[in-house]
Parts: C-alpha cells; structure tokens; sequence
C-alpha cells in the first residue's frame, strides 16, 4: 500500500520503551524492503502516554466514555463496529 500511494514516510506513534523497540524493528525491516521509506517516530502528551487502541476498545465495549480519548467521528465508528450503536 505504500507503494501503491508513493509514500516516503512512515509516522507511527510510541508511548513507551518497549513500543519503540517494536517498532526500530518494523522500521529495520521495512528499510529492507523499502529502502527510500523513513518512518518517524511521534511522542504522545504525558497525559495520553497510557492510552492504546486494545485499551479504548475494552472500555468501549463495557460502555465506558471514550469520548474524551476519540475524536467523535473515530469513537462514533469503533462503537459502530463493536456493535454498541
């Protein structure tokens, strides 16, 4: 798909130590494939470095407010795919 859409760069996210080193190898073995494909590496505020998706999909499911974490129209989709609207 990066191919496909001549992308150059990749922006992933990492909250913590091991997120990182995840994705160093991703981004290794992309380099592999993809050698003109750089991926950047985003920090997250202090104040959202716990939440992931598994995390907001969990509380979504037992009917906890994501609306703080989601922008409506992402937390209006996730709730219409775990089949909660």
């Amino acid at each position: 798909m990066l191919k496909k859409q001549q992308a150059t760069i990749l922006i992933r996210g990492v909250r913590s130590v091991s997120d990182f080193e995840y994705e160093w190898q991703l981004a290794n073995m992309n380099r592999h494939f993809a050698p003109d494909l750089d991926s950047v590496f985003l920090l997250p505020s202090q104040n959202l470095s716990f939440v992931s998706s598994s995390l907001i999909k969990d509380v979504a499911r037992h009917d906890g407010d994501v609306s703080t974490f989601l922008p409506e129209v992402v937390a209006t989709a996730m709730l219409q795919k775990l089949g909660k609207r």
